[in-house]
């Protein structure tokens, strides 16, 4: 995601995300006709948890987009530290779902203390 969407851009894609896990669980439900309650359960949780991350992963995203801060003080030393670009991490949300994160990677350059801001 290189540019900034706007609020009204980002719910129109989680209602069409959820409107597509809606979907998928109406074909399942055809192809499932006695489902039992912790099948349906299942496949809920397994569309729901989708949506769940790609939401988390481009508010996070919007959110660095949007509140970018320059380098910061060292919390070792108190040198400035240099902004060594970006780098994505990824992490598991607890729907066992990746989300990948991209933040400005900062580094100390008296000190070597390097860290990935959370914002």
């Amino acid at each position: 995601m290189g540019t900034i969407m706007k609020s009204e851009d980002l719910e129109q894609r989680w209602q069409q995300q959820s409107q597509e896990a809606f979907h998928t669980l109406a074909q399942w439900q055809k192809e499932h006709p006695k489902a039992t309650l912790a099948e349906i359960e299942a496949a809920i949780d397994a569309q729901l948890d989708q949506v769940r991350a790609r939401i988390i992963e481009e508010m996070a995203q919007a959110e660095r987009e949007t509140t970018q801060q320059g380098p910061r003080s060292c919390p070792q030393c108190g040198t400035r530290m240099h902004q060594r670009g970006a780098r994505t991490r990824t992490f598991q949300t607890r729907g066992q779902q990746e989300v990948n994160v991209s933040r400005d990677y900062q580094s100390c350059p008296a000190c070597g203390y390097s860290f990935f801001p959370p914002r």
